[in-house]
């Protein structure tokens, strides 16, 4: 039974998914064509009923929960299927409503909230006598709580759920019961499980390839999955079956791999299985991600194997074409998604669908009459960046004081997983520029009037995510320094000292030239040194001669004053 506890978070957790109301419409037909690959073929459930009709706003909450979860409007399908269990909590509907609400919630990461789910669903579904419910209860509640790292109590699930479990779906159990062992750190028993998941179907990829990498040690990688499967076109035609529709397959897997089967079928078929994470975007800020998924060709998926970024390989029955995930792990970076179908049976043939129906497809060949189907496996992989850029900005090579108004932005920034795109600038924090490419320097225009002027930046990485704004200073400074007098503080026959004062600090300079010198034969005197009194001392001057001379001074934000031309004359020679 769900808990107190356990009712209040779900409860809430309904609340706000039903306050957000945005759901998108999302067909995975569309999706498909929107991208030019190949069409979803809108697989059947084996062992689920699905929901017939597309009218969302017709027939009972639990049809069109269904219709919702489909075209992936996960909001909207949370509030049909919890008004179902609202409406009767032990209705002949309540298991599979609790079940598809405890699939929503383990998608999105939430197992406390998915194991009450999943507890309502197997109580629901025993009072029911429905043993196919009882079955994906149990295999769903083993692999939340191997999520949660209860390795003892996944364990104990699985080995229930074989004893509800009908030879179509052994294989299965037997390997996620080996996945909870080898996780548990149980090399033994794992392989053991995985031994018995491929007597019961040789053609288990998942399984084989676990049990290869516990033989010498090794991490499991999805290639490994690959390898597994008959690749070569030689294999294909070897394929075989049983033709007698009983719903085992370990005669079509000895076939597929090149053994000889009973009989021999029609030339095998090669399906190939197809996965999108977010509509094939190359970027995600959030681990939560949304997995359009199926198989290239109209056949009935029974369910398939998912290792969505770090975990391990997970089974899932078949719900929906499109499912929303969370990416388990911790880090950024590039996160694979690798698939694993498991069809029905071949269309029209005995064994087709239900719950007795051989497991077949991803890599092994489907029981029954009918030409053999391999699914080849999928895999897409999405770059996880969660952390926003950092950088820095400075005015004008780090200037206190401009006399412009357009000034020049250096712009350092990093990120570490996606990198720069783009950047936008703002007078006040609150209005921004569009973002533009990103550059190392970029002009900008400060607002006028004299004063102190902030700049802001934020950066952004090619994942989307912003950083915290940076900003630097600069005085604008318009008005040149006041010159308040000038002065020949001393005189010889061939030296001057120019003095004068201004009243803001700024660098000094003194133009002269001879009175009968010609135009363009003027010197300058210069000292670079800002103050407010400045003195300049004129050398090699002609003695007896008359000079005319004009001070100059600069501040720091550029702006010049220039005083009146004076003259002086120098001493006669000793």
């Amino acid at each position: 039974m769900m808990t107190p506890g356990m009712s209040v978070r779900c409860a809430r957790r309904v609340r706000v998914l039903a306050a957000a109301g945005a759901g998108i419409a999302l067909l995975a037909v569309l999706a498909w064509g929107w991208l030019g690959a190949p069409v979803l073929a809108t697989a059947g459930t084996a062992g689920q009923g699905k929901s017939g009709g597309g009218d969302m706003t017709a027939g009972s909450d639990m049809a069109a929960g269904v219709a919702f979860l489909e075209r992936g409007m996960f909001e909207e399908a949370v509030a049909a299927f919890s008004r179902v269990v609202a409406a009767d909590p032990k209705g002949p509907e309540a298991a599979r409503a609790f079940d598809y609400l405890g699939y929503l919630y383990w998608g999105r990461g939430w197992n406390e909230e998915a194991l009450g789910a999943f507890r309502e669903s197997l109580r629901c579904a025993g009072e029911a006598g429905d043993a196919a419910g009882v079955l994906r209860a149990r295999v769903a509640l083993g692999q939340v709580l191997l999520d949660m790292g209860k390795m003892q109590d996944a364990c104990r699930e699985f080995e229930q759920a074989i004893d509800v479990a009908g030879p179509g779906d052994l294989d299965i159990v037997y390997t996620l019961l080996g996945i909870a062992k080898s996780e548990g750190k149980d090399s033994a028993g794992a392989a053991e499980m995985f031994s018995r998941a491929l007597a019961a179907f040789p053609g288990n990829p998942v399984a084989e390839s676990h049990l290869k990498k516990l033989s010498f040690g090794m991490p499991i990688h999805f290639a490994s999955v690959e390898k597994a499967l008959p690749g070569s076109g030689e294999s294909l035609r070897a394929g075989t079956g049983t033709g007698t529709g009983t719903g085992t397959s370990s005669g079509a897997g000895a076939g597929a791999a090149g053994g000889t089967g009973a009989g021999r079928s029609e030339e095998a078929r090669l399906i190939s299985g197809v996965v999108f994470v977010n509509e094939g975007a190359t970027y995600a800020t959030t681990p939560h991600v949304r997995l359009t998924l199926g198989v290239d060709q109209p056949v009935a998926v029974k369910g398939f194997f998912l290792a969505a970024g770090d975990e391990v390989f997970r089974w899932h029955d078949w719900r929906s074409p499109i499912i929303e995930w969370k990416l388990r792990g911790e880090g950024d970076g590039k996160k694979p998604i690798r698939v694993a179908y498991y069809v029905a049976g071949t269309p029209g043939a005995p064994g087709a669908s239900g719950t007795t129906a051989a497991p077949g497809g991803a890599g092994g060949a489907v029981a029954g009459a009918g030409p053999a189907i391999l699914v080849a496996p999928a895999e897409a992989s999405i770059v996880l960046d969660r952390e926003p850029p950092r950088g820095s900005v400075e005015i004008n090579d780090g200037a206190r004081s401009t006399n412009s108004t357009r000034v020049t932005l250096d712009l350092r920034a990093n990120d570490r997983t996606s990198g720069i795109m783009n950047v936008s600038m703002s007078n006040d924090g609150v209005a921004w520029s569009r973002w533009t490419m990103y550059q190392f320097t970029k002009d900008w225009e400060i607002p006028s009037g004299d004063g102190e002027k902030k700049v802001y930046v934020r950066f952004q990485d090619r994942a989307g995510n912003t950083s915290t704004p940076v900003s630097d200073r600069i005085v604008l400074d318009t008005v040149p320094p006041e010159i308040l007098w000038v002065d020949v503080a001393k005189l010889a026959a061939t030296t001057a000292d120019i003095v004068w004062a201004t009243d803001e600090d700024s660098d000094s300079a003194v133009e002269y030239a001879a009175k009968k010198a010609r135009d363009g034969e003027s010197m300058v005197a210069r000292d670079r040194d800002m103050t407010m009194l400045h003195h300049v001392r004129l050398k090699d001057l002609q003695p007896s001669t008359t000079y005319r001379f004009r001070v100059f001074s600069r501040d720091e934000a550029g702006n010049t004053a220039t005083s009146r031309v004076l003259e002086f004359a120098t001493k006669p020679a000793t």
